[in-house]
């Protein structure tokens, strides 16, 4: 099958393709290498979320059991409205910062103090144990939120770095080869056609 260019065949088009060749190889190169990264990464992440929210989900299950528990004894009108004068928690502190053109989000909470619901005659022991059992997993809870956060936004990232490797690859740099191949054929018939009319000339002077 037969590919129709439609660039001149000249030297300076040929210049022009073999640099462009040359920065899409480099840049081809420097993707490769953000992908490599990026997947090292990825699973790096991907390793630590599957424990920590093996370990969480079983202290997450504690929780429930007592919340259940205390449900039993206590009615969820009532502590509803005891947690609605209950102080909100602290904002989270830490920062996002950039890396491989990716948000990474790493952001701490400390484990707060509680103060109980009411008075004892509010309530029974089992929602204050609940909430203590609670409040002592908010600091890996956070924790699994960036990781897991980050690891979403990496696999993003990947996909889309995959998806110009696979424009590189596949697509640009064999179509500027195949160009740089047509021109340099067309130039050498050229020449051998100018050489060939030379030789003809000097045959007809002679």
């Amino acid at each position: 099958m037969s590919t129709t260019h439609h660039i001149s065949a000249t030297k300076s088009e040929l210049i022009r393709i073999r640099a462009e060749l040359s920065l899409s190889s480099e840049g081809l190169t420097l993707l490769e290498r953000k992908r490599d990264s990026l997947m090292a990464e990825g699973m790096k992440l991907l390793k630590d979320a599957k424990v920590m929210r093996l370990d969480l989900t079983k202290q997450w299950k504690a929780v429930e059991k007592q919340w259940d528990k205390a449900l039993v004894t206590d009615h969820p009108d009532r502590l509803q409205q005891l947690a609605g004068a209950v102080t909100p928690l602290q904002p989270l502190h830490g920062k996002e910062s950039n890396w491989m053109s990716v948000t990474l989000s790493d952001f701490q909470c400390e484990q707060p103090g509680l103060r109980l619901l009411g008075a004892v005659s509010d309530c029974s022991i089992r929602p204050e144990k609940a909430r203590s059992r609670l409040v002592k997993l908010l600091p890996k809870l956070t924790q699994l939120m960036c990781i897991e956060t980050n690891l979403r936004r990496i696999t993003h990232a990947l996909k889309q770095c995959q998806r110009q490797v696979n424009a590189l690859e596949h697509l640009l740099i064999p179509e500027l080869q195949s160009e740089k191949r047509w021109i340099e054929q067309s130039l050498e018939e050229r020449d051998r056609e100018a050489i060939f009319q030379t030789k003809r000339l000097k045959a007809k002077v002679s």
